[in-house]
């Protein structure tokens, strides 16, 4: 599978799971999704900075792009430290995230991702495909 189309599949698993916590009542299960969604975002975000932006870094067309995609990693990733199931804050937190990701994922997914289709070619987004499973296989047996 193509590396965008293995991203796109992150996004929407991740996004189902915020919609599962944003829609729901605090309970005890909220804590267990929210360290599935940390989980997942944390291994989106590695394999993107590992494999997938560093291979568009270099193109003038999309620089910018992936330069504002590490920050809004740095951002969610800030968010999620600070986030704790049950507090006061988390119904307004949740709804926060939700928003960050569902933003950067449209932005990737209606501008990153096509630069990349045409930029790097079927062949190329393949291989990164195969690099991205490889790397997920290989954190997932880790945990």
């Amino acid at each position: 599978m193509k590396a965008t189309q293995l991203l796109m599949v992150d996004h929407e698993e991740v996004m189902t799971m915020l919609d599962t916590l944003v829609a729901g009542d605090m309970d005890a299960t909220d804590a267990v999704l929210f360290g599935r969604v940390k989980d997942a975002l944390t291994l989106h975000t590695g394999v993107e900075e590992a494999i997938f932006y560093p291979a568009l870094r270099s193109f003038p067309e999309t620089k910018h792009l992936i330069e504002e995609s590490y920050l809004e990693h740095k951002e969610i990733d800030a968010l999620m430290a600070s986030m704790t199931p049950g507090s006061s804050t988390w119904d307004d937190q949740i709804s926060e995230l939700r928003s960050k990701v569902e933003q950067h994922a449209e932005e990737e997914e209606s501008e990153l991702f096509p630069q990349a289709e045409g930029l790097l070619g079927e062949e190329e987004l393949l291989r990164l495909g195969q690099e991205i499973q490889a790397m997920k296989v290989g954190k997932s047996a880790a945990a």
